[in-house]
């Protein structure tokens, strides 16, 4: 697309059905339907058909008996999903977050504020407690946390939801002022201010309220 058509934003609403494939096909820790083999498959099989029915002009056809009522429903459909997941912690700026009656609330929550989810397939005692041989104790036996949590106080207090909503009103000014490349100049704001460390919105550091798995592999690699 970008090299042949010199679009290369224009595969951007595609993007849409990533987020269906991880997280409704395959879902969390393979909860979904289809293990993630079986749901590439059907990804390269889509691929080949989709080609066939561009070289032969079917699917011309077919976009032309879609109504475009329900063309733009489906554009801004995907649109608010896709927002949705940027508003969240583990894909965004953790604007929204889990609550039990709900389902969603507002988040914002430093580290030490926040109760993590767990997936546990079988809740029973026997399966969650656990004897250990070697030292006879009760240890609990949990898969991994979710990136899911709820706030205990302290909501709307992280530094970098702010900065991630300022980054999202640089690049509201700058659109509505007509300005070329303001989102990308949005993403560059917000990246190096997060790079600048000592600060609560900062991606380095011991403080840092966006600690993973990047960032626990990069921060052995700075110098002290």
């Amino acid at each position: 697309m970008g090299a042949v058509a010199n679009l290369p934003l224009a595969v951007a609403p595609g993007m849409g059905i990533n987020a269906y494939f991880a997280y409704t096909v395959v879902g969390f820790y393979g909860t979904g339907m289809l293990t993630y083999q079986e749901a590439l498959a059907a990804v390269f099989i889509e691929g080949w058909i989709f080609i066939a029915i561009s070289l032969t002009g079917v699917r011309g056809r077919l976009v032309s008996l879609i109504p475009k009522s329900i063309m733009l429903a489906t554009a801004g459909g995907i649109g608010l999903f896709l927002a949705f997941i940027g508003l969240q912690y583990s894909e965004g700026i953790g604007l929204v977050t889990y609550n039990s009656a709900t389902l969603v609330t507002l988040g914002g929550c430093p580290r030490a504020n926040r109760v993590y989810q767990y997936s546990i397939p079988d809740p029973s005692t026997e399966a969650i407690c656990v004897n250990n041989p070697g030292t006879g104790a009760v240890e609990a036996n949990l898969p991994p946390a979710s990136s899911t949590y709820s706030c205990q106080g302290k909501r709307m207090h992280l530094p970098t939801m702010w900065l991630g909503i300022c980054g999202l009103a640089v690049m509201a000014l700058l659109m509505a002022r007509r300005i070329k490349g303001s989102i990308m100049v949005g993403i560059l704001f917000a990246t190096f201010i997060s790079w600048i460390p000592g600060h609560g919105a900062s991606y380095l550091g011991a403080d840092s309220q966006i600690r993973g798995e990047v960032c626990e592999y990069l921060l052995p690699l700075l110098p002290s």
